[in-house]
């Protein structure tokens, strides 16, 4: 697969499909799927469809290669001319079409009040220190943290970098 281009994901049951455009299809493909796996992708169309027939019903097709500077201008062509039904904005590389219904904006709302831009609540920062120092539960208890020592210098003195 090329790495840069546009590309479609077709629902082979019927006919439907979206298109996109990348500079890398590769992670661009596993992150579709990804999200699409999750129930959790940007299009509830393509989504819906997903849940509904399987991931065996959806090929990821290269539509054309092109250089990074006309992905946008190309990926809208190919939007004008092919009209895919599961694509949530029409316009390439813009969230123009895209409706927010007043409950999501009502939700977005409520999420956000009382907040800093940019602040982050304690319990956030302590699972992301956690996570940093290896685990979700905390800090290490001190005998654990010996076995690990005690490990790790056995390997050194094993692999000849015992210093």
């Amino acid at each position: 697969m090329e790495n840069c281009g546009i590309y479609k994901i077709e629902n082979n049951m019927n006919g439907h499909f979206y298109v996109g455009s990348a500079c890398n299809l590769k992670a661009r493909k596993r992150r579709h799927y990804n999200d699409l796996r999750q129930g959790v992708h940007h299009s509830q169309a393509l989504q819906r469809a997903w849940d509904k027939y399987g991931e065996s019903a959806f090929s990821f097709l290269l539509l054309q290669t092109c250089e990074p500077d006309k992905l946008v201008e190309i990926e809208q062509y190919y939007l004008d001319s092919l009209t895919p039904e599961y694509n949530v904005c029409k316009m390439a590389d813009s969230p123009a079409g895209r409706v927010t219904t007043d409950k999501h904006k009502q939700k977005l709302s409520e999420s956000l009040k009382g907040r800093k831009r940019g602040a982050m609540p304690e319990e956030t920062k302590t699972k992301i220190g956690n996570a940093i120092r290896g685990t979700k539960l905390g800090p290490r208890p001190e005998e654990v943290r010996k076995k690990i020592g005690a490990f790790a210098q056995t390997r050194e003195r094993i692999s000849g970098r015992f210093v």
